[in-house]
């Protein structure tokens, strides 16, 4: 199994609640198709003293870029289609997602640090963007400037 250890991200809250407690409902088909990454938490779920996330068979998007081009283009596009999608329903007051809106959060596309590297991946079975540390926040504020968008912002993404 490849994995990936973070210890510098913690999982954004909501009435005290992790957000990714909503993994299963946001991954289903109608929202992200199983392109968000489940991580599996070591300590209290709403401050992890460890946070490891499943990568086998999942190739970085900086190098997927390259070895799998215009499937990567693609599967970029439909995530961004998820992205808008999910964005409509964090925005409807109607919906019992509202409550999150604030919560769910993802990583720019290109951010990359030399401590957590790509939040990216491609999986080449599926033809699926994945992603990880999403609905969370780096520990170290400064961190997270033009870095973490919004539902508010998924727009500045497609830019």
């Amino acid at each position: 199994m490849t994995e990936k250890t973070e210890e510098s991200w913690l999982p954004n809250l909501v009435g005290g609640v992790s957000i990714w407690k909503l993994a299963a409902d946001l991954n289903e088909d109608k929202f992200f198709g199983g392109r968000l990454l489940v991580p599996e938490t070591e300590g209290s779920e709403t401050l992890p003293s460890k946070v490891s996330w499943d990568l086998t068979g999942l190739v970085p998007l900086s190098q997927a870029r390259t070895s799998h081009g215009e499937a990567v283009q693609k599967a970029i596009e439909e995530f961004f289609a998820c992205l808008e999608a999910v964005g409509k329903v964090f925005g409807d007051e109607s919906s019992g997602f509202h409550a999150y809106k604030d919560a769910f959060t993802i990583p720019a596309l290109e951010a990359q640090s030399p401590d957590d590297g790509d939040h990216y991946f491609f999986d080449p079975r599926t033809q699926k963007l994945m992603v990880i540390n999403w609905g969370a926040s780096p520990r170290s504020i400064t961190s997270s400037r033009d870095f973490l968008f919004g539902y508010l912002d998924f727009d500045q993404l497609f830019e």
